[in-house]
């Protein structure tokens, strides 16, 4: 099974969120355009990203039960890009580290 990625802080949510933001307003704007809408990621890695719980443990209630080394899961620019509605005609995720073991 592919290893999620492990990168960036509490800024890459607030990026993540404006490219949802962002492709939904763009896929809401032409979708009634006379051609297709095609998404390409160059950079699409697994999909996913993880970060550990315990770097934000303030963020829980109950943060003393919160396993160590537990993480949590974030849908990545892939992802997200395959959830948006309206939805793109084709998608292409391009990716040039191997991902599987």
């Amino acid at each position: 099974m592919a290893d999620l990625q492990k990168f960036g802080g509490d800024w890459i949510q607030e990026k993540l969120a404006r490219v949802s933001s962002y492709l939904t307003a763009y896929t809401s704007a032409l979708k009634n355009m006379p051609f297709s809408l095609v998404y390409i990621d160059a950079f699409a890695g697994t999909g996913c990203r993880n970060s550990k719980i315990e770097d934000r443990k303030q963020e829980y209630c109950f943060f003393d039960l919160v396993d160590e080394g537990a993480e949590a899961f974030h849908a990545g620019s892939a992802r997200i890009a395959l959830d948006i509605s309206p939805r793109f005609a084709e998608y292409y995720f391009i990716e040039q580290d191997a991902l599987m073991d």
